[in-house]
C-alpha cells in the first residue's frame, strides 16, 4: 500500500471517529472540535485469525478493525462470521 493511500485511509478513519462522536454527543447537543477527538492508531493490514469453534482461518479486515475501534470494542473476534451467524456456542 502506498503512503498516499495510507494517508487517505487515516483521514477517512478520523472523519468516521469524529462523526461517530458527534452523533453520540455527550448529552448537551454540542459539536466537538476535531482537535478534541482522540485519533486512533493506524491499522497496518488485514489479520488472519483461527476460529475457535470450527478451526478455520478467517480474515479480520481493516474495515472491521476500524469499526471495532470506533465502537470501543477491545481485542479481536474469536469466531468466524459463519459460526457467529449460526449462533452456535461452544
Amino acid at each position: 500500500m502506498c503512503y498516499a493511500q495510507q494517508d487517505v485511509e487515516l483521514k477517512i478513519r478520523n472523519l468516521l471517529v469524529a462523526a461517530y462522536h458527534e452523533i453520540r454527543g455527550n448529552g448537551h447537543d454540542q459539536v466537538r472540535r476535531a482537535s478534541d477527538i482522540q485519533t486512533l492508531p493506524a491499522i497496518e493490514s488485514d489479520l488472519k485469525i483461527r476460529c475457535q469453534q470450527c478451526d478455520q482461518f478467517f480474515e479480520f479486515t481493516m474495515a472491521e478493525q476500524t469499526f471495532y475501534q470506533i465502537m470501543g470494542y477491545m481485542g479481536t473476534p474469536h469466531r468466524c462470521t459463519g459460526c457467529r451467524s449460526n449462533g452456535i456456542l461452544y
